[in-house]
């Protein structure tokens, strides 16, 4: 079962309690997501692909910030593993 939120549209000043809470199964649920428009499914897929990423304890990506990548650029280190390697491989009869 899926637990989805259902928010009655909320006029001014009403509270929090308001919400109702309900299981559906992802049956139930796909009708609804197909009829969601393009921008809607990929703000869909955002949500589901944090949620994946929070249960695999990932940290979360900030849109304007910098994170470093590896790059094979400068790696003279594992070129030169990496051609011992193949020319141990081609010694091999």
């Amino acid at each position: 079962m899926i637990k989805a939120v259902y928010n009655q549209s909320r006029g001014a000043g009403e509270s929090k309690e308001a919400r109702r809470w309900w299981c559906m199964s992802l049956t139930e649920l796909l009708p609804s997501i197909r009829s969601l428009s393009h921008p809607d499914k990929v703000r869909l897929l955002g949500v589901i692909a944090e949620e994946l990423a929070r249960d695999e304890g990932l940290p979360e990506i900030r849109p304007g910030t910098a994170y470093p990548i590896w790059s094979p650029f400068g790696a003279f280190d594992a070129a030169k593993t990496l051609m011992e390697a193949l020319a141990a491989e081609g010694k091999k009869p």
